[in-house]
């Protein structure tokens, strides 16, 4: 992976998802948070879609604040696969307090189907955790029904929890990133400042080699990485959905890569 973006921020941050059997030609993975029935749509040219949507609440108790319809033809494509939900702030996020919880539930009566965990987003008095991109939950999608077809329609709903009367909070994305066990997926995270403009990520799984190498040519290995490895499926069709941020937690639109991805055959010897 080459940076092709200049005069920008170093990459610390990539998250690589690889989707093969959620429908990958066709599966919508991401959902504008302008989109959401109760959002307040604001204009951005640096978010996707070059809006975002703001939700507010006015309790301490824990209160529904956003809601997206799931069709039944992306429930259909999705097959049951499990997601991990990736949200993207327009800015560092406000609160060090604020709880958020997703669930699945009917269209008509809101029957909870599936119930996610009360996460605690990352407090922005650490540094290292002031990032546009997070992390929030996990879930199968649908939550029943693996791999049938003519799926009804249900929810997502977002519920918002914080020891306050006065809460807003915004979202640009929400990404249902694919994590399933037998496709792979992949987080690396720098020690440094990360991969500058015309430097070279490589991440060779077949060697065991994840490393910068420099505009001069320098190799560093100066990334974790985190993650089952990803495995070319045969005959079937497959797509590789890439996430960065850079060393000041910024996860910019703009950003542009040139990506060369290689494979070798496994072969069994005497």
């Amino acid at each position: 992976m080459v940076n092709t973006t200049t005069d920008a921020n170093a990459t610390d941050e990539i998250f690589l998802w690889h989707n093969v059997y959620s429908t990958p030609l066709s599966f919508d993975h991401t959902i504008e948070g302008e989109s959401s029935t109760d959002a307040t749509s604001t204009t951005d040219a640096t978010s996707s879609g070059l809006a975002y949507g703001t939700f507010s609440w006015a309790t301490t108790d824990e209160t529904k604040i956003a809601e997206w319809a799931l069709s039944s033809s992306d429930l259909t494509a999705a097959a049951g696969g499990r997601f991990a939900i990736l949200a993207r702030w327009p800015a560092v996020f406000p609160y060090t307090n604020c709880w958020l919880r997703f669930t699945l539930e009917t269209t008509t009566t809101y029957t909870e189907l599936w119930t996610g965990n009360l996460s605690l987003v990352a407090p922005t008095t650490d540094a290292d955790h002031q990032r546009q991109l997070h992390m929030l939950d996990t879930l199968r999608l649908p939550p029943y029904l693996e791999g049938q077809t003519s799926i009804e329609e249900i929810v997502l709903r977002l519920y918002g929890l914080r020891s306050s009367t006065d809460n807003d909070i915004s979202i640009d994305y929400l990404q249902f990133s694919p994590i399933f066990g037998y496709s792979g997926w992949k987080r690396f995270k720098s020690k440094d400042n990360g991969v500058a403009a015309g430097e070279t990520f490589v991440h060779d799984d077949i060697e065991g080699f994840t490393y910068r190498t420099t505009t001069g040519g320098k190799k560093g290995a100066k990334f974790t990485s985190y993650g089952g490895p990803i495995l070319l499926v045969p005959n079937a069709n497959q797509r590789l959905i890439f996430n960065t941020c850079d060393y000041l937690g910024v996860s910019r639109i703009t950003q542009a890569w040139n990506v060369k991805l290689f494979y070798r055959p496994r072969r069994n010897s005497l």
